[in-house]
Formats: structure tokens, C-alpha cells, sequence
């Protein structure tokens, strides 16, 4: 059986009017409190999953991001994720879809889990305890 690829997009602003440790300085992009995705079709590339990725939920042009892979895991045996991770600094209006959540929200730990949590923590420049 052949196994569906979901690419999950960690997109994180961060606000520079905030010092490196006021908890106001970054957030995470969320869409229906999950991480934005799509699934990888046969005829479509990484990259191609991503620009469409980012044209749908950001307000930057794909190139100008610097999106790397952070994480790989299977979530069943019909499915694998591919985790990347961008992160910009913060403008009013940077995403066209999905609500910025701080990466202090109380709830933010039960919508997204520990693993995208940790996966966040390790990639932002502020490391974050929840």
C-alpha cells in the first residue's frame, strides 16, 4: 500500500518590538486550531506543496521564506508527515488565512500537542516553557 505524505507547515512570527524574552514576541499560525497542511499528490513536489502552502495562508512570496524540514514521523500506517518549519519577522496582516496564536496561549498545548510543541521549541528564537 502506498503511503499518502501530509506536509504540516509551522509558520512563527516573530515581533521585534518585543525583547528576545517578553512572551508577547512570537506566533504561531494556526488554521481551525491545527497547523496549516496539505497532502503531497503523486504529480506534485515538496516544493510545490509548500508555495501552495504559504500562497494560501501567508502574505510573503514562497522564495523569500526560508522553510526547512524539522521533523518526519508516521501517524498511521497509511500516512507519513513531513514537518517544516518558517519562521519571518511579525507585519500586520502576514497571513491571508488562519488566526496568529502566541506561543504562550494557555490552550495552545492541548490543541497542538506536545509534539508540535517541542518541534516548535527547538526551532524558535525563543525557547518557550509552557
Amino acid at each position: 500500500m502506498k503511503k499518502k505524505i501530509k506536509i504540516s507547515l509551522i509558520a512563527v512570527a516573530f515581533d521585534n518590538k518585543y525583547d528576545t524574552f517578553n512572551k508577547k514576541r512570537n506566533n504561531v499560525l494556526l488554521h481551525r486550531d491545527k497547523l496549516p497542511y496539505t497532502f503531497l499528490m503523486s504529480e506534485k513536489t515538496i516544493e510545490e506543496a509548500l508555495e501552495r502552502l504559504t500562497q494560501k495562508y501567508l502574505n510573503f512570496h514562497f522564495k523569500w521564506l526560508d522553510v526547512n524540514l524539522v521533523g518526519f514521523r508516521n501517524i498511521d500506517e497509511a500516512t507519513c508527515e513531513a514537518i517544516y518549519f518558517t519562521q519571518f519577522p511579525y507585519s500586520s496582516g502576514f497571513n491571508r488565512l488562519g488566526t496568529p496564536t502566541n506561543l504562550f496561549d494557555s490552550d495552545l498545548a492541548e490543541k497542538l500537542g506536545d509534539y508540535y510543541l517541542e518541534t516548535i521549541s527547538r526551532h524558535t528564537t525563543r525557547k518557550f516553557v509552557l
